[in-house]
């Protein structure tokens, strides 16, 4: 009899391990946290803006010092002023507000002597200006006339009958989230971060799209 309760205790032991280990990989499958999961293959959609500019017509006229007089473009001299007038730069319907910056290029022509720093210095300033299309913000301002100073001290001798082809570049960039100092650094890079037209005797071409 003894031997047969021991037999007993034993055979329960092996079951009650059994069902330990069946409950353990069930546990292990199905884990110990109820959980769920669903999945939304689509909640929302968005399209980034544009950036586009319409620039409108461009006048380029040379007048002396006083800035009242006419001059002949085959005609200039040291201490005239160029004088480049624009009618409208604005964004298109599908444009998003936008900073921009007016360069203007002067290149030489035929094997005409190049620009002194003086004269470069004199194009710098004429470049310093920084615009934007929205109300509100400082720079969105009509455009004034852009005046390029030919001055006696930039202007020698050395240029008598050079001639010289000019080239406006037309600089835009997003307005949103950028401020006027990041803009007015950006779009004086070279090359310009941004969006550029170029302007020339052959029309008007949009030359690089950069990201920035």
């Amino acid at each position: 009899m003894v031997k047969s309760k021991k037999m007993s205790k034993t055979s329960i032991a092996v079951i009650v391990l059994a069902l330990l280990l069946v409950l353990s990989m069930v546990m292990g499958i199905t884990g110990a946290w109820f959980t769920d999961y669903e999945k939304q293959n689509e909640v929302s959609t968005f399209k980034f803006g544009e950036v586009e500019m319409n620039v409108g017509s461009i006048a380029v006229s040379y007048v002396h010092e006083d800035g009242t007089t006419p001059v002949g473009e085959n005609d200039v001299m040291p201490g005239d002023k160029i004088k480049i007038n624009l009618t409208a730069i604005a964004k298109t319907a599908e444009s998003e507000d936008f900073w921009y910056k007016v360069k203007v290029s002067i290149a030489p022509q035929n094997g005409s002597d190049a620009l002194t720093t003086a004269a470069q210095t004199a194009l710098e300033a004429a470049n310093a200006g920084l615009y934007c299309t929205k109300a509100g913000v400082a720079g969105a301002a009509t455009l004034a006339d852009i005046l390029v100073d030919l001055s006696g001290d930039a202007f020698g001798n050395d240029y008598q009958g050079d001639s010289y082809k000019i080239t406006l570049e037309f600089r835009a960039l997003q307005l949103e989230n950028v401020d006027a100092t990041e803009a007015a650094a950006l779009l004086s890079d070279t090359p310009a971060q941004g969006l550029v037209w170029e302007v020339n005797p052959d029309g008007i071409t949009k030359v690089q799209n950069n990201g920035g």
